[in-house]
């Protein structure tokens, strides 16, 4: 078996959490095509990057990344992503790939229903929202509500909202609430995300840009 690092396995650990769900796609020798779409949950990764898993219907095997082809479930993500959410609390989510962040929240209407709102927030201009809030959070995310783009949908009420945001999001929220952390931890992660656009790895190929709100919304799927 191929030799991996400390730092390979600490990797595999983060990613395959004991207790996440897995789907199994197929192994590397395929010697369990019976195995092939079912689920599992992870029991544990081991000193050598194999992870260990119990298959529902009682199977246990040891996977190995890069050889067996094997992903988080869809379920599970749905359901990390629920309990995640909070209805008194914006989420946030942080994607450099189209330099933006994404807001997500409830605004509930006087019918009890109400509106799913994705407001799409440019890494520039949290970065001048920064500089002009002088450390003020709320000035801060009222600079950024004046510079976003931004959807809503109608949704029959909180738990309607919590199935779509379930559906639309593809991982975890990043940041949870309009709070000074979030404020923070927003112009910490987006200036380091900026300083790397400034300074490119000169021995690759220059990255193309992507429109804003296209980019923004396509990923999002709203």
């Amino acid at each position: 078996m191929i030799q991996i690092s400390e730092e390979e396995v600490s990797l595999i650990r983060e990613r395959f959490p004991a207790g996440c769900r897995i789907t199994l796609d197929q192994t590397g020798d395929g010697l369990f095509p019976i195995l092939e779409g079912a689920e599992g949950t992870v029991q544990k990764v081991d000193d050598r990057g194999i992870v260990h898993v119990l298959f529902d219907g009682g199977i246990r095997l040891g996977l190995v990344p890069g050889k067996d082809r094997f992903l988080i479930s869809e379920s599970y993500k749905r359901e990390q992503i629920l309990s995640g959410l909070d209805l008194s609390r914006d989420a946030f989510f942080f994607d450099p790939g189209t330099r933006f962040v994404m807001e997500v929240f409830f605004e509930p209407d006087y019918s009890g229903e109400g509106q799913f709102v994705c407001s799409c927030l440019p890494f520039e201009e949290i970065l001048a929202a920064g500089r002009k809030a002088g450390g003020d959070p709320a000035e801060f995310f009222r600079l950024l509500d004046d510079a976003a783009y931004r959807e809503s949908v109608k949704t029959d009420g909180e738990i309607a909202f919590l199935r779509e945001a379930a559906e639309v999001m593809q991982e975890p929220a990043d940041y949870l609430g309009r709070t000074e952390a979030t404020m923070r931890c927003l112009l910490s992660d987006t200036a380091a995300v900026m300083e790397q656009i400034r300074t490119p790895d000169r021995s690759g190929p220059a990255r193309q840009e992507e429109p804003y709100a296209e980019s923004c919304y396509e990923h999002s799927g709203v």
